[in-house]
């Protein structure tokens, strides 16, 4: 991929307390973590020099939780921080994206904020977007907006806005039934464009991608797997007809054979402590 003009990008993730329904996998949240990580890997490879931060909408845990930088370790680890939780304040999120850019390197021309929303928000009116783009347009700012799901509301008025900004923005809609909200994204005119659409057909010929759903249902999974086994395992307890053979995932029964030798060990311990203490008491 040839260089091109490195950009000053602050990602805005909608993470209101709807974030964590299932309409796009593995989750919204999750969604919206995985597109914003395959955007930030195709930018530094556009530019290495681009500088990018992330920022979150929601009340419950607003702001900027990672500063622009060069750094994608830094970005990645910051993303996996965020959590689910209030509404959204889309307004407000996005000058605040504006007041961050105002710390890029100087040698950065080109200013862009792009935001995710899948919520109710309050760019409710005209006026309300008139100000904002107002607003944007003053920064030198441009301004791209990820409408997903079917919880967003005033979808024109959201449309409307990218269309009255002067620097040339990008409105991407993304219907309940598009799975892979990161491909979607990714072949849009945020993204690379129509030249990636081939890479959408199967997540297995994007390795990258394949990688970052597999960490992300891992990390989501572990504490209910963890759940679950234990429910089986006292289960099992209950009722010693239950045989494991039953059990058809063989990662489920390889890690519950695992708990019942762990559990298992501290009962042995004891019987062997009762029996030598029996011993003792019958040389007595």
């Amino acid at each position: 991929m040839a260089t091109s003009e490195p950009q000053a990008i602050i990602i805005l993730i909608d993470n209101s307390e709807t974030s964590i329904n299932g309409d796009f996998y593995p989750n919204r949240l999750d969604a919206q973590k995985i597109a914003a990580e395959r955007l930030i890997q195709y930018f530094f490879r556009k530019s290495p020099k681009s500088q990018i931060g992330v920022g979150t909408l929601a009340d419950g845990a607003f702001g900027i939780v990672a500063s622009l930088t060069t750094c994608n370790n830094k970005l990645d680890r910051s993303i996996t921080t965020i959590k689910s939780g209030g509404t959204v304040q889309l307004v407000h999120g996005i000058r605040c994206g504006f007041l961050a850019l105002h710390h890029r390197d100087p040698e950065l021309v080109t200013k862009r904020v792009i935001a995710f929303i899948g919520s109710q928000h309050d760019m409710i009116d005209e006026e309300t977007s008139s100000q904002l783009a107002t607003y944007a347009n003053k920064e030198g700012v441009s301004v791209d907006i990820i409408a997903f799901g079917d919880d967003v509301n005033n979808l024109e008025t959201l449309e409307k806005f990218t269309g009255k900004l002067g620097i040339k923005s990008h409105y991407v809609r993304a219907e309940s039934n598009s799975l892979i909200l990161s491909d979607l994204v990714l072949s849009s005119p945020i993204g690379p464009g129509e030249m990636n659409r081939q890479l959408s057909v199967n997540i297995e010929d994007d390795p990258d991608l394949e990688l970052t759903l597999r960490l992300s249902l891992e990390e989501n999974q572990n504490e209910e797997d963890e759940e679950l086994q234990r429910v089986i395992l006292e289960s099992m307890k209950d009722n010693e007809e239950i045989d494991i053979d039953d059990i058809d995932d063989p990662e489920m029964k390889a890690a519950i054979q695992e708990s019942l030798r762990d559990s298992q060990e501290p009962e042995q311990e004891d019987q062997k402590g009762s029996n030598t203490d029996e011993k003792k008491d019958d040389k007595k």
